[in-house]
């Protein structure tokens, strides 16, 4: 049976399916790459539609979890998977732009614990971490891929029901401990590319974000102490503002280091991947011909 990995894209705050460059530009770029360098399974993209970046997060990401969840099964009952449960032939990596990746981790913390870090109503749960995961995850995530997803921001914006959660450090520092636990004890990988200005920044040219943060010119806080998983730089060397690079990082013409953050990208996914799981893809054996009859 043939593998099947999707990548999963999910836009940010007021973002769209065109957050990912026009005509889905940078993430058939990424399928190409990892298709490539993963040639024994399906890669395919699946674009998360545009949703509303207000209102609830835990009604959006359960939204978003039922969405994939039929996409997923529909592929599984395709292919004729005997037990997508406990052996799925489709796995998935999720990877979200700025907020997107917010949603995703939520996701992916629901299926392995069924405890997130807000539960539908938005009200938060237990501080407590759980004592152990679920290891059959529905959808399987083999990862989730932050572009520009805070760690820590302090500041927001006006669609406050929504985006509230980045005003509290302490949650956004919880839901990264999370995700570091998966890594470890599931091997869900994790990891965030962020934007940070480069030769084309002035230090008299600061955004609202740039005076928060001060002289490391990102758009989001990193980490400082905590294990927090793989945070690698995506330098801007055209852009001269924080927002901008923000925005444009999918772009080719605004962004010149969009080749090295693609290939960056693809080989984080492709370490992701399963051995065990890569390496049991096979083609479909064609059906025998029919023996023809045999006269009596």
């Amino acid at each position: 049976m043939k593998k099947t990995l999707i990548l999963c894209f999910i836009h940010g705050f007021k973002g769209g399916e065109s957050t990912f460059g026009d005509d889905y530009r940078f993430a058939e770029h990424l399928r190409d790459l990892v298709a490539a360098e993963l040639p024994k399974i399906n890669v395919k993209t699946l674009v998360y539609p545009k949703y509303e970046t207000k209102g609830d997060l835990g009604e959006t990401v359960s939204r978003f979890r039922s969405w994939l969840e039929d996409k997923v099964i529909d592929l599984e009952v395709a292919t004729g998977t005997p037990s997508p449960t406990i052996d799925p032939s489709v796995r998935t990596i999720l990877i979200g732009h700025s907020m997107g990746g917010i949603v995703a981790a939520e996701m992916v913390i629901a299926i392995a614990s069924e405890q997130p870090i807000y539960s539908e109503d938005g009200i938060q749960k237990s501080a407590a971490l759980p004592t152990s995961f679920n290891s059959l995850l529905f959808p399987y995530i083999q990862g989730v891929l932050a572009f520009d997803t805070p760690e820590g921001w302090t500041w927001v914006s006006s669609h406050l029901e929504f985006v509230g959660c980045l005003a509290r450090a302490e949650e956004l520092k919880k839901r990264v401990s999370y995700m570091v636990r998966l890594n470890e004890e599931l091997r869900v990988g994790f990891a965030n590319l962020y934007t940070r200005l480069g030769r084309a920044a002035s230090s008299k040219n600061v955004s609202m974000v740039g005076t928060v943060l001060g002289s490391e010119r990102t758009f989001c806080n990193l980490p400082r102490s905590q294990a927090a998983g793989v945070w690698k730089e995506a330098v801007n060397d055209k852009a001269t503002d924080e927002t901008v690079a923000h925005m444009t990082m999918f772009e080719p013409k605004e962004n010149p280091d969009y080749e090295t953050l693609s290939e960056t990208a693809k080989t984080l996914i492709a370490e992701w991947v399963s051995k065990e799981w890569y390496e049991t893809s096979e083609e479909p054996k064609p059906l025998l011909e029919q023996a023809p009859s045999v006269d009596s």
